[in-house]
């Protein structure tokens, strides 16, 4: 049975407001769509902005590191002919030259007031305490590394045998490293002596590293370079 004429046109009305609705639900749909697509490229362009931001700030972390290296090499050349001498005791009427010189024939070593550039005392930055270091400049690089060897080939000397009565202090004798190449020296011992190094020394402002008396000597430059300590 055919159902009555105002039914019909009320079941039309229902029809026409679902599909209103639908329609509704549809462009709420396709806005919603819309506006995922412009966070997603919005997502999209940010992590591409930030993967160029990476690449740069990677880049010049490589360039300041490269400066940074350049720099540190030019100041500890700039130190190629210097010692640098710790446990000597200070005196307001010391003379730093005298001392030298002193230290120097204790050494069996010849060295003459000429061959001093200049002497002076600094206070060193990983201490405050003690007395301050004796740096001193020879007139070239040779003669500074034979007057170190000589030091080293005389170790035990102690501040006592300098003239200081009653100073036991051993007094050493060294490279002028850099603040930066001190730090990695002790880094270098420390991983050196982890792994069963026998030797880490400086010669030449450079700092070497031997496993064995028959292993090949290595060179620690950089921090990458303990990597090579294994």
């Amino acid at each position: 049975m055919v159902a009555p004429i105002p039914q019909l046109v009320l079941d039309m009305k229902q029809v026409k407001v679902d599909i209103a609705e639908l329609k509704t639900s549809v462009d709420f749909a396709h806005d919603s769509v819309k506006n995922l697509e412009i966070k997603s490229n919005a997502i999209d362009r940010r992590v591409s902005e930030t993967e160029k931001a990476v690449e740069l700030i990677t880049s010049l972390q490589t360039k300041v590191s490269k400066l940074q290296r350049e720099i540190d090499e030019k100041e500890q050349w700039s130190r190629s002919n210097n010692i640098e001498l710790k446990g000597i005791p200070y005196t307001k009427t010391e003379n730093l030259f005298e001392l030298l010189l002193k230290l120097a024939n204790i050494c069996d070593f010849q060295l003459k007031k000429e061959d001093i550039n200049f002497v002076t005392r600094i206070r060193s930055r990983s201490s405050n305490t003690g007395p301050k270091t004796i740096v001193a400049c020879l007139t070239n690089r040779y003669l500074k590394e034979n007057f170190v060897a000589a030091a080293r080939s005389h170790r035990g000397i102690s501040a006592s045998d300098l003239g200081f009565a009653n100073c036991a202090d051993k007094v050493f004798v060294n490279d002028h490293l850099t603040e930066n190449n001190k730090l990695l020296l002790n880094k270098t011992k420390l991983l050196a002596k982890e792994k069963n190094f026998q030797f880490v020394w400086v010669k030449n402002c450079a700092i070497h590293v031997r496993k064995n008396p028959t292993s090949p000597i290595l060179f620690i430059k950089t921090e990458t370079d303990l990597a090579k300590i294994l």
